[in-house]
């Protein structure tokens, strides 16, 4: 997690039901978690005529298939948070302790966090300069406390989690309520790293000036470092209508790649890397840095057709209902948001098993 991103806005997940037939009763496997409402009925009427579900049916599906998504999710984080619960109090009993805080205590004894590796993250997040209060919009200084406290509790995240794993994996607990697998239309113009006959493929479907696409993109790299050729990458574009310079880099990239396909991830890394400086002057330099053929990139940017692949990457971005970057598909499931890598581990190490 970047120390400049700390002050995050969480949202609470909200379930929506869309609607269902007459008479079907609860949902029993995740295909049927949303339903739409049956074609003939009546959403609109007016002089003349009416408006059916059936009508608005290619409108809406979109929007199912999200609800369906954030319901199955609500349903697993409740069973996951009672899990973990009843692990916890079955762990308290065996080691002999008074309660599930006095075990977390103990997974918090093992953290150290030395000053060596303090000064490695100012110096690594270039903070010795200070950084921009996001309540106050000013620059004030980073103290070496705050920077502990951050580590410390990113380490105890990340043992915590550990300690969670560890106990799940001991109950050899599984869950069986998935998302139903997705089919990506694939254009045929998607860059791509890893082995093309993987037997786990990652979309993601991202935006290079977003944060959160930034931070996204340090657990993948970590991905791709530990499964190497057992995964494939394919990226995708949705460029965010707020962030004005999302198209513009998407189609900087395609131009890369469009000259030479594996200068695409030069530049996709270099957009992450340097997000404040996006911008047409950057993406011209980059180009000429990375050793593409200046007037050729220049040409394409600045031409139709490299906007038509982005186009094409958002519309079906839209049809698989993803409103949000980053936004990644696990072997067609969908995960959305800068998740920990453990997650993905988990997802991963379950399709490789099949």
């Amino acid at each position: 997690m970047n120390f400049k991103n700390i002050y995050v806005t969480s949202a609470l997940l909200s379930i929506f039901t869309f609607g269902c037939s007459q008479g079907s009763g609860p949902a029993r496997t995740a295909d049927q978690m949303v339903r739409p409402l049956a074609d003939d009925v009546v959403i609109v009427e007016f002089k003349g005529g009416k408006i059916t579900a059936g009508d608005v049916k290619d409108r809406v599906e979109a929007q199912v298939k999200q609800f369906s998504d954030e319901m199955i999710e609500a349903y697993k984080k409740g069973a996951e948070q009672m899990l973990v619960m009843k692990l916890m109090d079955e762990e308290v009993k065996k080691q002999g302790l008074a309660n599930p805080q006095e075990l977390l205590g103990k997974v918090a004894q093992e953290i150290q966090i030395s000053d060596e590796s303090i000064q490695k993250f100012i110096k690594d997040n270039k903070l010795d300069k200070g950084i921009q209060d996001p309540r106050t919009g000013k620059m004030r200084k980073v103290s070496t406390d705050e920077v502990r406290g951050f580590l410390t509790e990113q380490e105890m995240q990340s043992k915590q989690q550990s300690f969670f794993n560890g106990l799940r994996a001991q109950a050899e607990a599984k869950f069986k309520l998935e998302k139903p697998a997705v089919k990506i239309p694939a254009t045929g113009n998607e860059p791509f790293t890893g082995k093309a006959d993987a037997k786990v493929v990652i979309y993601e479907f991202s935006d290079f000036q977003c944060p959160f696409c930034a931070r996204g993109n340090d657990v993948i790299k970590q991905v791709m470092t530990e499964y190497g050729d057992r995964v494939k990458l394919v990226f995708r574009h949705f460029p965010l209508s707020f962030h004005p310079e999302a198209e513009p880099s998407a189609i900087a990239t395609m131009c890369a790649f469009k000259q030479q396909p594996g200068k695409f991830w030069e530049m996709h890394d270099i957009m992450f890397e340097k997000q404040s400086e996006l911008g047409t002057a950057s993406y011209k330099a980059w180009a000429k840095q990375f050793g593409l053929n200046e007037a050729e990139f220049n040409k394409c940017f600045d031409g139709k057709e490299t906007k038509d692949l982005v186009d094409a990457d958002m519309k079906a971005a839209e049809a698989l209902g993803v409103n949000s970057t980053p936004t990644f598909f696990v072997n067609g499931k969908k995960v959305a948001g800068a998740l920990p890598f453990a997650q993905f581990k988990s997802m991963i190490d379950e399709e490789l098993a099949k």
